[in-house]
């Protein structure tokens, strides 16, 4: 008998296939949806894949060139990244779409870093809860879609998370995380995080008088140790091959867009900095703030006061910077979801059975939506506005909340939310995708572009082109233009002129408007439905 019931045991602790089945599912639409099938987007992600478009084609390896010109805005770790991904998997995929494999390598290495840090801050338990909670934010889950460099700082914040969580509980390799968190976060944006990982240890160190040890001692020379190569190997790289790009990037770029003197970057909006990053940061900060307070009232905070000083740290910074962009709150998810985790609500059984009901009402619309898109598209009433690979997202999407439903493991508003998150998310690009990639996209516009191009050679020139439109011009068409912003000349010494111009609102339709100033205009387009962002190609030669 007893041996009955050893066996029983042991299949009832035996993983459910289902849901094993089920989150594997959810996790690869997560991680997917959006991901590809699509073209670069304005307004960030175009600059980005011109920049790895160099890298690859012409080994500008040391200086990030953005079609011919040094751009030196951002250090290169993502755009190495993104190098090396479309060097080894263009082919079966778009170059574009094998750069962005370097956001699946972030998104799992932020989630492997936010696993041990969960695995050590909660003694080996809630590590399902913290990734769920990194997945639960909107905010991450769209940001994440887009090769730029900010999604290096959320795995830098993962990494140094980790490290703070080992630095308070006085385990082994909190200085390599924290070195090596603070190295990935300047070589992907800058001296922000690094900066802020610093405020963050002497903070810590100074609230907790336990932690002024030989051990910190160690852990911080190791964290060091760790930073070193982020800073030594390609700033001295650059400034050896190129003092003057070095200043560019140092100076300008971090120092002189931090206080305001560079002049460059959107204008920092500090009124609404607090509301922001209010609704960006949901559904975490809440549950973080409670799961804090309620820990440090019983005395049971340690592991996470360092992550709280870290995660709280970037307001007060950001609220001083001259320069300033929603984006730049997006390494707060990282702390967040791991101080979210240790949020214990207590759910009654008629609570979880609504959760579960509004879970089913979720699936009825959704298969609904997916059911009469497939009908409208078979029957050719909507066309090239359905993606058929977001819509097998969405269905696989559908079927694996539906098999976690069966499974009865949906106990929780967190397990509900992501899986009615990822479901919401995979119909909607099926829906819009199409239409977004071709109103967000440059591929149409600039392909008739490069088609009403003159025959014969010779330099080409550029007015008011963008950063993106530039690289995309680059990409989609292989031509690099003399700008006439860097050179006046270029305008009037190259044979033909490529111009864009942002139409104000109002104004009359492009087709009424006339550019080309001292030029024959040989062709005049715009994207679909923007018909405000005009390009023009003029030439001095009617033929």
């Amino acid at each position: 008998m007893a041996v009955f019931q050893s066996r029983s045991v042991r299949l009832s602790r035996s993983p459910d296939l289902r849901v094993i089945a089920g989150w594997g599912s959810v996790a690869l639409v997560w991680v997917s949806a959006g991901l590809f099938w699509r073209e670069p987007w304005k307004a960030d992600e175009g600059y980005s894949v011109g920049i790895v478009l160099s890298m690859v084609r012409d080994a500008a390896v040391l200086v990030p060139t953005l079609a011919g010109e040094p751009f030196m805005e951002k250090p290169p770790l993502i755009y190495w990244l993104a190098a090396l991904a479309a060097g080894a998997f263009e082919g079966p995929l778009a170059f574009h779409e094998a750069a962005r494999l370097a956001n699946v390598a972030v998104i799992l290495g932020a989630a492997l870093s936010l696993a041990s840090a969960a695995r050590i801050a909660f003694n080996g338990r809630r590590i399902h809860t913290t990734l769920l909670w990194l997945a639960a934010s909107p905010f991450w889950l769209i940001s994440s879609r887009y090769l730029i460099t900010d999604i290096g700082l959320v795995l830098a914040a993962a990494m140094v998370t980790n490290g703070l969580v080992r630095l308070e509980r006085g385990k082994p390799a909190a200085g390599g995380w924290l070195g090596l968190g603070a190295g990935v976060g300047l070589m992907s944006k800058g001296l922000l995080l690094p900066g802020i990982t610093a405020l963050t240890v002497i903070a810590l160190i100074w609230i907790r008088p336990a932690l002024r040890s030989a051990h910190t001692v160690r852990q911080l020379a190791w964290a060091l140790a760790a930073v070193l190569p982020a800073i030594l190997i390609w700033p001295t790289a650059l400034w050896w091959h190129a003092p003057a790009l070095f200043d560019t990037w140092f100076f300008t770029n971090n120092i002189g867009r931090f206080v305001g003197t560079a002049n460059l970057g959107a204008v920092n909006d500090r009124l609404w900095l607090l509301p922001t990053a209010a609704l960006l940061l949901l559904p975490s900060w809440p549950c973080a703030g409670l799961a804090l307070a309620d820990r440090m009232r019983r005395g049971t905070a340690n592991g996470l006061l360092g992550t709280a000083l870290f995660a709280a740290g970037w307001l007060p910074v950001l609220l001083a910077s001259a320069a300033g962009r929603s984006l730049y709150l997006l390494p707060m998810v990282a702390p967040l979801a791991l101080l979210a985790a240790a949020w214990q609500p207590r759910i009654r059984q008629p609570a979880r059975r609504r959760m579960t009901l509004l879970m089913l009402i979720l699936a009825v619309v959704s298969l609904g939506a997916l059911a009469i898109t497939w009908l409208l598209h078979h029957w050719g009433e909507v066309g090239a506005e359905v993606s058929p690979t977001q819509l097998l997202l969405a269905a696989l999407a559908l079927a694996a909340s539906l098999l976690l439903i069966g499974s009865g493991r949906l106990r929780t508003p967190l397990t509900v939310w992501v899986c009615s998150l990822t479901t919401a998310w995979a119909c909607a690009l099926a829906l819009f995708l199409p239409a977004a990639d071709q109103n967000t996209g440059f591929r149409e516009v600039f392909t008739e572009l490069v088609r009403q191009m003159p025959q014969g050679g010779g330099c080409v020139a550029s007015r008011g082109l963008g950063e993106s439109e530039r690289a995309m011009l680059h990409y989609y068409g292989g031509i690099l233009t003399l700008r006439t912003e860097v050179d006046p000349r270029a305008g009037t010494e190259c044979p033909v002129l490529i111009e864009q111009q942002r139409l104000a609102a109002g104004s009359d339709p492009p087709s009424a408007r006339r550019g080309c100033s001292g030029l024959i205009q040989r062709w005049e387009g715009t994207r679909p439905n923007d018909e405000r962002l005009v390009f023009r190609v003029c030439t001095i030669d009617p033929d």
